[in-house]
This record gives structure tokens, sequence and C-alpha cells, in this order.
């Protein structure tokens, strides 16, 4: 995560490595729309990330989901245009 501009994961664990990212990178978390944890967003904040949240196009009571792949592309676009 130290040399990622920006890191890209749903929710869960693993998200945690963003800690490494030097400071200004980008964190897009996708999540479930059942998944009420602002976690990452305050991980983000605290270590002077940008933090994008993509909620899924389809949620399920087992916490998985459908991404909108469009809309997640379109926020990568965003953030490799600055």
């Amino acid at each position: 995560c130290r040399k990622s501009h920006i890191v890209i994961g749903y929710h869960g664990a693993g998200l945690t490595n963003c800690i490494f990212m030097k400071q200004n990178k980008f964190v897009l978390e996708i999540s479930n729309r059942y998944i009420d944890n602002n976690c990452y967003k305050i991980l983000s904040k605290c270590s002077n990330l940008n933090y994008i949240k993509s909620k899924c196009k389809k949620s399920y009571q087992n916490l998985s989901g459908e991404c909108d792949i469009d809309k997640i592309e379109n926020e990568i676009k965003k953030i490799l245009s600055k």
C-alpha cells in the first residue's frame, strides 16, 4: 500500500492496510448498504487520506452485494484526473 495512489476494496479487514499509504492518496471503499460502519472513513481522515465510499447497487442480508462497475469506474476516473 505504501506505493499505491489508490486502494480499492470491499469493506473488510484488508482495508486497514491503508494506514501504510502516503498522505493525500485515495481509499475507495465498496460497501453493502447493511454495513453501517465508518471505521475506514475515520482511519482515512486520521491518516490524511482522501476517502470515497461506493455503495453496492444490490445489497444482501449476508453482507455480500453486487457492485455498480460503471459508478466505481467513474470514481476512479475522477481521482486520476486530479
